[in-house]
């Protein structure tokens, strides 16, 4: 009597089922890996928009505090965001204050990385430098300033750093 021995390997239908789990695992990787590229990116422009901030507050706590770039030419400090009755933040739907052009060597917005003039042909990449400033806030010879970067992705971002000087 010879017995019969049970054919060893896969069958089509299993092989064929393995190869499309493994394709939707790729597929999701690809998607994940696609976001991540995504997140760098965006995570990238706002530490750019950050540095370029940071450099103008640092620029502007330098400046005598008669110059006309820490001066308060707009009535844009009207936000009242703790309801206590006093304005304190500024509403930056208005005019800022000033722009990246204002004071000695300043450039026309909108900016580079590095802080320098992009060509009308990148201004889609460009950054947008603003700053404000409120006299006599918080106390009296001291005051507030208040710096945006802008920049356009898929939609409008922002960072702003605030800080206060005081008179000498």
């Amino acid at each position: 009597m010879t017995i019969k021995k049970k054919p060893s390997g896969f069958t089509m239908l299993e092989v064929m089922l393995s190869i499309v789990i493994l394709l939707v695992g790729v597929l999701a990787l690809s998607s994940l890996q696609t976001t991540s590229v995504g997140a760098n990116y965006t995570s990238h422009r706002m530490t750019v928009a950050t540095m370029l901030a940071q450099d103008k507050l640092e620029e502007l706590k330098t400046l005598a505090w008669n110059d006309p770039q820490l001066s308060d030419t707009q009535d844009n400090f009207t936000v009242d965001a703790d309801s206590d009755g006093a304005a304190d933040n500024f509403d930056w739907t208005q005019t800022p204050d000033h722009d990246n052009a204002d004071g000695p060597g300043g450039i026309a917005n909108p900016i580079d990385e590095n802080g320098n003039p992009l060509p009308g042909t990148l201004a889609t990449q460009g950054y947008y430098r603003f700053w404000n400033v409120a006299d006599s806030v918080p106390a009296a010879k001291m005051k507030t300033i208040s710096v945006r970067v802008q920049w356009q992705e898929k939609r409008a971002h922002s960072v702003t750093l605030n800080t206060v000087i005081s008179q000498n």
